[in-house]
């Protein structure tokens, strides 16, 4: 006997995985050449959330996925049936791996601007660092320096 039951869970689950995809790109509609400094960190929440969304979405099909393929019950027809509905996702999955790209190389890009910005403060604060003048006010501190 067929397992509908099974077919009807894997249609679900690929329901909510094309609302998960379609509200990931929602969020990510904002560019990141949109970005400014004080709206980083609500972005950077969101993306953490999808994380924690595609983990638990992951898992879940994990145990679907283990259930359909011991499941000697489905019949071709029903397994064609599934595989439909998951092929029609697969544009929406590509434009959401896309756009998860492009921030990934955003985010590169920035780390790697922030990484010298900060290993040029470093240096100027050894610089200010060296010429401290509120330790020795004679007038041999700068000979003493150089």
């Amino acid at each position: 006997m067929p397992n509908d039951d099974l077919v009807e869970r894997m249609k679900i689950f690929f329901d909510r995985q094309k609302r998960f995809c379609e509200s990931c790109l929602e969020d990510m509609e904002t560019t990141p050449a949109d970005v400014e400094d004080e709206t980083l960190a609500p972005i950077v929440e969101r993306h953490r959330l999808h994380a924690v969304g595609r983990e638990a979405l992951e898992k879940e099909f994990a145990g679907l996925r283990a259930e359909w393929d011991a499941d000697t019950r489905l019949t071709d027809a029903q397994r064609a049936e599934v595989r439909k509905v998951s092929d029609s996702l697969e544009p929406l999955r590509k434009r959401l791996a896309e756009r998860n790209a492009e921030w990934k190389k955003w985010v590169d890009q920035r780390m790697l601007g922030l990484t010298k910005e900060i290993t040029d403060l470093a240096r100027g604060r050894a610089d200010v660092a060296r010429y401290d003048n509120t330790r020795s006010m004679d007038a041999s501190f700068i000979d003493e320096k150089i």
